[in-house]
């Protein structure tokens, strides 16, 4: 049975000053079964998510696999992969319940199955 877990990216405010980032600036978020986001930090008791502070926050799921270097997949990542001899840069995403990847420039659709093959290269936001 695969791992269902989540990583976070949002945008907020800190110093005046907008970041983008997977982390947040000093709590952890619970992601509810209705989807949901809740933060909450060290000291502090789960609350719903501050929008003054975070202008944007979107929970990516953890597909099960990892990339040719050990690292976890996340819908969302890039990757590179070879298709017929050519490598090809890609999006991870989720559609009729499997992973896909979905090629950034003819968008050409492949299952997710081999996941040695596939390389991350950043995420389709930036951060």
């Amino acid at each position: 049975m695969r791992e269902i877990k989540f990583k976070i990216y949002c945008e907020f405010v800190l110093n005046g000053k907008l970041h983008k980032s997977m982390e947040s600036p000093a709590s952890w978020f619970l992601l509810s079964q209705s989807g949901e986001l809740w933060e909450y930090g060290p000291l502090s008791a789960p609350q719903p998510i501050n929008r003054r502070l975070y202008k944007k926050t979107i929970p990516l799921q953890y597909t099960g696999r990892k990339d040719m270097n050990g690292c976890e997949i996340y819908e969302s990542d890039l990757v590179n992969y070879r298709c017929k001899g050519s490598l090809i840069e890609g999006e991870i995403y989720q559609a009729s319940g499997c992973w896909k990847i979905k090629d950034r420039r003819g968008g050409n659709v492949m299952y997710l199955y081999k996941a040695s093959s596939l390389e991350i290269i950043g995420n389709k936001y930036g951060a």
